[in-house]
């Protein structure tokens, strides 16, 4: 083992260790099989899996978008992130009007999220300078789950975007942990 490879910190009370020159290496090679085999693609770190500041920062400079699951991820994101999606099955308002003030992609969760999101366009009056709409995933349940929209509902959530100045931009599929 080759300790020069390594950084050790401390952050709080606590201390970190990780491999930065593996962590590059890993987002490069993957970056490349996208680049190979994707038109068009884009890479979201989950935030929940390692918060640490220094691996979002590397990540950051190498192009890497995120994944925020909660207000405490929300607020670890880079300013200059290249991309950024809000998830999770149980969203809150505050963390749903952040999403929607920085643009970010949010992942729909359910019929009553997208209800929700409306209401906060409305109230907002959210236009930027294109009149551009809010670009939005949706989650899809392949099993029952609390994680994503009922394939019974998914032409009920569709009209729903359609109606409320949002345009579907990804999907995401949830078979289950």
């Amino acid at each position: 083992m080759d300790y020069k490879d390594y950084e050790i910190g401390k952050s709080g009370d606590d201390f970190w260790f990780r491999a930065k020159k593996q962590l590059i290496k890993n987002y490069k090679e993957l970056d490349e099989l996208c680049k190979t085999y994707l038109k068009k693609y884009k890479i979201a770190y989950s935030i929940k899996t390692n918060s640490l500041k220094p691996v979002i920062k590397t990540l950051n400079k190498l192009g890497s978008g995120f994944e925020a699951a909660s207000l405490q991820e929300l607020k670890l994101i880079p300013k200059k992130s290249e991309f950024t999606i809000l998830n999770g099955p149980c969203k809150t308002k505050k963390e749903l009007q952040i999403a929607i003030k920085r643009n970010y992609l949010i992942n729909i969760d359910s019929l009553q999220e997208i209800q929700q999101i409306a209401e906060i366009l409305k109230s907002q009056k959210h236009k930027d300078q294109n009149n551009k709409k809010l670009e939005i995933g949706l989650r899809i349940s392949l099993i029952q789950s609390k994680f994503g929209i009922d394939q019974s509902q998914l032409q009920q959530a569709l009209t729903l975007i359609k109606e409320n100045n949002m345009q579907l931009t990804s999907l995401h599929f949830h078979q289950g942990t």
